[in-house]
């Protein structure tokens, strides 16, 4: 049975990721107000779905865990970023969120490292890193969607 909740969820979460990566790449900086409504309705939804307290709890631990790294590294991750992180688990999950978040690392970091190459960026060059989260949760998503699909 199709699950339609989950899916106007992704549908949030997706909508979400594409506005805040175009204000992060023009600005470098991502509204709070934005990341807050999809937390509330992504709340909303998990809740009608029937998804416990406890499960909403474990899908905010990596946003969690960015946010204390944004903290120790003093902002060189940001704390929208964190705040996103744990919009994302609350609609995904803590398995999910946590492999969107390692992802989105994975392929920033090769981008730096190709920027680096290329000599258009220094070690100390800020990059958006918005855009990576949506590019780990696209990739995911279609993976996700194909293996429902393969049975």
């Amino acid at each position: 049975m199709i699950d339609y909740l989950e899916i106007i969820s992704a549908a949030v979460i997706f909508t979400g990721l594409v506005v805040l990566s175009i204000q992060d790449i023009k600005t470098k900086r991502i509204g709070i107000i934005p990341i807050m409504a999809m937390m509330l309705l992504l709340i909303i939804f998990a809740r009608m779905r029937g998804t416990g307290m406890t499960e909403v709890i474990l899908g905010i631990l990596p946003g969690a865990a960015a946010a204390l790294i944004s903290l120790i590294t003093r902002g060189k991750i940001g704390i929208g970023d964190a705040l996103l992180i744990i919009a994302i688990g609350i609609g995904c999950g803590f398995y999910m969120t946590l492999e969107i978040w390692m992802t989105a690392l994975l392929l920033s970091a090769v981008f730096g490292i190709v920027m680096l190459a290329l000599k258009k960026a220094t070690g100390k060059t800020e990059i958006p890193f918005v855009p990576f989260l949506l590019a780990g949760f696209t990739v995911l998503e279609a993976v996700s969607i194909v293996k429902m699909v393969r049975g």
